[in-house]
């Protein structure tokens, strides 16, 4: 064998080792973007169900809301009709007691406190 072929025989080896070497890091790289690539995807599929489900959420907000106002109307009206209640009991029971020409303490002490809830409580 001649110092040429030894040569060409190093030279091919020398390059088919290196050609391996980058053969074998390419794959590397490519499995790495592969499972990269496959992260991307799971992530923007969980963002998907995220905005799914923040949705859903917002739209209960809504219809919470909604009863909520409707649960508030309600009560106003409960209140103004106990207010109105309120007043005319007070009124009638003072009528009453000023026909009669008097008044016993248990009934004078129960339109005090039915005016001092008329007043501070349903702020009439």
């Amino acid at each position: 064998m001649t110092s040429e072929q030894i040569l060409i025989m190093l030279a091919t080896a020398v390059l088919s080792f290196f050609s391996g070497r980058a053969q074998s890091m390419a794959n590397k790289h490519d499995e790495a973007v592969a499972k990269k690539e496959q992260l991307f995807m799971e992530m923007m599929e969980n963002q998907k169900k995220f905005i799914a489900w923040q949705e859903e959420i917002n739209n209960q907000n809504a219809e919470m809301k909604k009863e909520i106002r409707a649960l508030q109307i309600g009560v106003d009206r409960i209140c103004k009709g106990g207010l109105v209640l309120l007043r005319d009991r007070i009124i009638q029971s003072c009528r009453a007691f000023i026909e009669r020409g008097s008044i016993t303490i248990t009934a004078r002490n129960n339109i005090r406190d039915m005016y001092k809830c008329y007043h501070d409580e349903f702020g009439g």
